[in-house]
């Protein structure tokens, strides 16, 4: 039994792995009615990470929204290019005219 002392909740996990290999995921169970504990049934030299499942939820949100700042960035400048006329600009505009007028075109 691997007692974590945190709050008790049900998104914890423990990976446990042993030659570098994932062995196997435990989920907690309550510990003296408060914090989490782990039954761990390999034995050894083993490595064991504690991971709270709802970080993953933040790192994947965390990367949708780099992505999506990291665009309106890219259409700011383009926008402000094209009005100003800038050929680069004006040459992506009809390349996006064209590819939406193929997509119409399909339907």
């Amino acid at each position: 039994m691997l007692s974590f002392a945190e709050s008790y909740d049900p998104l914890w996990e423990a990976r446990v792995y042993k030659d570098g290999k994932l062995v196997e995921k435990v989920s907690p169970v309550p510990l003296y009615g408060v914090i989490n504990g782990f039954y761990i049934n390999e034995t050894g030299n083993l490595k064991i990470i504690i991971r709270y499942k709802p970080q993953d939820w933040f790192d994947i949100g965390l990367a949708i929204s780099g992505i999506t700042f990291i665009c309106c960035i890219f259409y700011l400048i383009y926008d402000w290019r094209r009005e100003k006329g800038d050929k680069w600009a004006i040459n992506l505009n009809k390349k996006l005219n064209n590819i939406i007028s193929k997509i119409k075109i399909r339907k």
